[in-house]
């Protein structure tokens, strides 16, 4: 349940947060805002849902047997599951977002007459 929520709020941190606030600072001149990596925050996430994958499917196999070794079962299919999701993100992930989180770029008013 952990690993879910954490992919499903990556997802929202991405398409949500990141990939507009990198539009804005492409497109800003006034304003200063350093730019945005977005592949940098995607190999982060990517590395944290791994590691939470990991050691979260130990946690379970030790709950569940009481051993920390049958556990890796568990760690290794939370890892494909983060694997999987993330690329599928970078194959879908901008479609959806767009759906989800529609964005409305406004261009700021020219000079009065």
């Amino acid at each position: 349940m952990a690993v879910g929520l954490f992919l499903v709020m990556s997802f929202i941190l991405i398409f949500a947060f990141l990939e507009p606030l990198s539009i804005l600072a492409r497109g800003a001149t006034r304003i200063p805002i350093a730019g945005v990596d977005v592949e940098m925050y995607k190999a982060i996430l990517f590395v944290t849902s791994a590691l939470q994958a990991v050691f979260g499917g130990l946690i379970v196999g030790k709950f569940r047997t009481g051993s920390v070794y049958a556990g890796f079962l568990h760690s290794i299919l939370l890892s494909l599951v983060v694997i999987l999701f993330f690329n599928s993100m970078e194959l879908y992930g901008e479609e959806i977002g767009r759906i989800l989180f529609p964005v409305s770029v406004q261009t700021p008013p020219g000079p009065g007459p």
